[in-house]
């Protein structure tokens, strides 16, 4: 298979990788964790020993239940459903903040989509549930001498062809290899929007939070019939709630979305396979 790269394997394996891969370590919130704030930070008052931390955590925390909770997180994951307020410039601050997120959890649901479809396209070949790496393997394979162009950007992996060449030189049925292709781009698409975007989001709802003061104010010196303004409080205070909740799946999105980049960057490797060997 021809590569696209200049320079020998070490060059293009440079330009492919470079950048920072370093992530952002999980931390798991510890017992006393200000839930309402959504504090993740794992800081702790009086005596703190992380040697007796780990044999808790082993003792209390086997790692298939760690695992179950890992996939648990995402079936908790929802839209915001901001409520409506009679207040237009609250409204309006509530409904922009909850789109930015909704907007978001679309990018991680359509990377389920696409994650879960690349991978069936090796069901066969491969039992049990495909692994990344053995299923770029294989799409490599399917490609034969087709020039892959393969760029590494800073949260996504993008493949460049010449679908002519696909058509004259794959290996398998040439119309499914270029639509497993333009899935994998597809997916890192997908990483790329949220891994850019999600502190972002994050950032404004927690602005919005530590200005939740402010907003119950616009509702009690709004003027609105009594029997209105109870309402809107009530709308005012669940959409308070709201904004703890996207935090929360934020981090969950973001958690999640950095385990899928880390297995594509992982497989990725195996466009470089036979250059190296």
């Amino acid at each position: 298979m021809t590569r696209c790269y200049d320079g020998d394997v070490t060059v293009a394996m440079t330009r492919c990788y470079d950048g920072d891969d370093t992530m952002d370590d999980d931390r798991k919130p510890k017992p006393n964790t200000p839930l309402l704030h959504g504090d993740t930070s794992g800081k702790t008052t009086g005596y703190y020993s992380a040697e007796s931390e780990t044999k808790s955590a082993r003792k209390y925390k086997p790692s298939e239940d760690i695992k179950k909770e890992f996939l648990s997180s995402v079936d908790m994951l929802s839209n915001a459903d901001m409520k409506r307020l009679p207040i237009p410039a609250l409204d309006k601050t509530f409904q922009d903040q909850g789109k930015v997120f909704d907007d978001l959890f679309k990018q991680f649901q359509s990377l389920k989509v696409n994650l879960n479809n690349f991978k069936g396209y090796f069901s066969e070949e491969l039992s049990g549930i495909p692994e990344m790496t053995k299923c770029v393997e294989l799409l490599v394979q399917r490609c034969g001498e087709a020039k892959l162009d393969v760029q590494r950007r800073k949260y996504s992996v993008e493949v460049t062809y010449d679908q002519k060449e696909i058509m004259r030189n794959s290996s398998a049925n040439p119309q499914q290899v270029l639509e497993i292709l333009d899935r994998f781009n597809a997916l890192n698409r997908n990483i790329q929007k949220i891994l850019e975007r999600a502190p972002e989001v994050e950032r404004s709802a927690t602005i919005l939070l530590n200005d939740e003061d402010n907003m119950r104010k616009e509702v009690t010196k709004s003027d609105l019939p009594a029997d209105q303004g109870t309402e809107a409080m009530r709308s005012c205070m669940d959409n308070i709630h709201t904004l703890r909740k996207i935090n929360s799946h934020l981090k969950t999105i973001t958690k999640h979305t950095n385990v899928y980049f880390k297995e594509v960057m992982e497989a990725s490797k195996a466009f470089f396979k036979e250059e190296t060997e």
